[in-house]
């Protein structure tokens, strides 16, 4: 039976296999990764709801990346949705839309770059809310995730 080598005199099929292990297992400790799925939260109130959430105990320190996405659906022409969300202690930021159809089905999306000097818990929560008492407003779907993206300098 043939051996596996890569190049002349390279690794074989068993060096190879162990060096990706050890690559699979390398970026496995230096790059968490962590999601939550929102599928399907119905008929959200005039007040903040949650509506998805990241608890990471003893996160590793790191330059991180935290993606916030979301569809959902007012069915009220030229009122206002709101997004919120919490990480760390920090003042809540805020965002808003304003559907011009009450047919739209609108998305949010949103990316930025967080530094995590510590290994201790990292908390994020994500809220929704209409502007008020009128019409149903649903987040058919939404993801909220953080990867590690570097170390810190």
């Amino acid at each position: 039976m043939a051996e596996l080598t890569c190049g002349e005199g390279g690794s074989t099929g068993a060096e190879i296999v162990t060096q990706i292990n050890w690559n699979t297992e390398d970026i496995a400790t230096r790059t968490p990764f962590m999601h939550n799925t929102i599928v399907d939260t119905l008929d959200i109130p005039e007040t903040y709801t949650k509506i998805g959430e990241l608890h990471y105990t003893d996160m590793p320190s790191g330059v991180y990346i935290l993606n916030i996405s979301s569809t959902y659906q007012l069915d009220i022409a030229n009122k206002s949705v709101f997004v919120q969300f919490t990480m760390e202690g920090l003042p809540p930021e805020e965002f808003s839309s304003e559907p011009k159809d009450k047919t739209d089905r609108s998305t949010f999306n949103y990316s930025f770059p967080y530094i995590h000097t510590n290994t201790e818990t990292f908390d994020f929560e994500l809220f929704m809310r209409k502007e008020d008492t009128n019409g149903t407003l649903n987040c058919q779907y939404g993801n909220v995730w953080i990867e590690k993206k570097a170390e810190l300098p």
